[in-house]
């Protein structure tokens, strides 16, 4: 835990309420891998998972919308 807060991997801050929920061991491919769970046998609706460290995953365009009064 302390390793991956240490390296950034959840960004320059992690407040003490996030590090409680974070688990002792954290599994993070590099390159083009993932993990998948061989006893999830449940319906997947999506097409890929994201969640990757890559320029890919990390920049992504934000659209935001202010609404008028």
């Amino acid at each position: 835990r302390d390793e991956v807060i240490d390296r950034g991997v959840f960004g320059p801050r992690v407040s003490d309420a996030a590090r409680k929920r974070l688990g002792d061991v954290a599994l993070i491919p590099f390159g083009q891998h993932s993990f998948e769970d061989p006893e999830e046998n449940g319906p997947h609706a999506l097409v890929c998972r994201h969640g990757a460290l890559t320029d890919e995953e990390l920049d992504v365009p934000l659209l935001a919308l202010r609404g008028g009064n």
